[in-house]
């Protein structure tokens, strides 16, 4: 799959990664439609491109991910941003004295 898109890249320098079905770049609107048409199918709830965009930075962070870097591929502008995804969830605590329970 890398192989193919950095081949992709190399030879489309201008053009849009993602296309809709006449071709032009993707609106904000058409990826809200296409995530929310395949997790409808998948039977999933509350899912948005936002949540998947969370879930990519907060498991990149879980599994060491250095905290500079998650903003770097988030694209974003201050580390206070990205900070939010090392503050730990409510399912990450149960975990954790989960964890601890069984240790």
């Amino acid at each position: 799959m890398r192989k193919t898109l950095s081949l992709w890249l190399a030879e489309n320098l201008e053009g849009s990664l993602f296309k809709n079905r006449h071709g032009n770049t993707i609106s904000v609107r058409g990826v809200f439609g296409m995530v929310g048409k395949y997790a409808y199918r998948a039977r999933l709830k509350d899912v948005s491109p936002h949540t998947l965009r969370h879930t990519f930075c907060k498991n990149a962070i879980d599994i060491g991910v250095s905290i500079d870097h998650v903003a770097v591929m988030a694209g974003h502008g201050s580390l206070d941003v990205t900070k939010r995804y090392i503050t730990p969830s409510m399912a990450d605590l149960e975990a954790a004295v989960e964890k601890m329970a069984w240790e």
